[in-house]
């Protein structure tokens, strides 16, 4: 019996990519995707829609990692195998007819006739918030990182973005037709749906002089870690509260970061989307 990609014309499949994405909140964005795509409903699951064309899809470890066993099972993984020349040369000489790179930038990947991709290069679109690079070398990095990201945004059929205020600054900082351009904002994680799951108001410390502030959170530049060190500050001089910031960083992440927030951070490492409830049960 002929294997169904085999029938399938290669000028007409499709492909989601999400095998560059590594860590930070991106690896949680593309696993609910692929859920989300291999959920069954009364009709069937949406990756059934691809009967006709075929449907490939590329995913980081990572990536994996997030998805229940259930959906994982459904999704028509790109195998991958041992080979002499490099990944990307592989990936050059395959053909879709639509790609869908979850987020870019990616810098090899096959050709497509169309090609859709999700945008959260942040600091690329508002180098101001990406902080001091202090070496030469990084600096270099970034202004190369940077360049290629705006090249390769400009030339995709269709940009995906989170936000109206990022689908704005695309438009007039990088000049990209807003027709182009469609936003999906973020919602619920199926992680919380259960009733066990959803999150219960607290009345504030109540009298307690230690409380903990979850922020899931890579140490980035942009997301402006030091203002928790100077929330910190508020709350101990003004309310006598000392808190503790429980951080899905690793211990080696925040050696770099300034001693009076280092002193205030409790690092946990990565954690999964399914952990989540949990985690949250752990802050006030």
């Amino acid at each position: 019996m002929t294997d169904a990609k085999e029938t399938c014309s290669p000028h007409r499949r499709v492909l989601i990519s999400a095998e560059n994405l590594k860590i930070g909140g991106a690896v949680q964005v593309a696993a609910s995707f692929l859920e989300e795509l291999a959920k069954p409903t009364a009709a069937g699951t949406l990756i059934d829609r691809f009967s006709e064309t075929g449907l490939d899809v590329g995913a980081s470890t990572a990536v994996l990692d997030n998805l229940p066993e259930a959906a994982r099972c459904k999704i028509p993984l790109i195998e991958k195998t041992q080979r002499r020349l490099p990944k990307f040369v592989h990936r050059r000489r395959e053909r879709y007819s639509v790609t869908f790179r979850i987020f870019g930038p990616i810098y090899f990947g096959p050709r497509a006739q169309r090609s859709i991709m999700g945008f959260a290069d942040i600091t690329s679109l508002h180098p101001e918030v990406a902080g001091p690079l202090l070496s030469g070398k990084a600096r270099l990095k970034f202004a190369i990182r940077r360049r290629i990201s705006k090249w390769q945004f400009r030339r995709v059929n269709h940009i995906v973005v989170e936000t109206p205020s990022v689908a704005h600054a695309l438009a007039i900082k990088w000049r990209i037709d807003p027709t182009l351009i469609s936003v999906v904002p973020n919602t619920l994680n199926t992680a919380f749906e259960s009733s066990s799951n959803k999150a219960t108001p607290t009345e504030g410390p109540g009298g307690r002089s230690e409380i903990t502030i979850g922020y899931p959170t890579r140490p980035y530049p942009h997301k402006n870690l030091y203002r928790l060190a100077q929330a910190a500050a508020i709350l101990h001089e003004k309310y006598a509260i000392l808190p503790t910031l429980l951080l899905t960083v690793e211990p080696d992440e925040i050696r770099e970061l300034p001693q009076n927030l280092r002193q205030l951070i409790m690092p946990i490492g990565t954690i999964r989307t399914s952990e989540l409830p949990d985690y949250y049960r752990r802050c006030d």
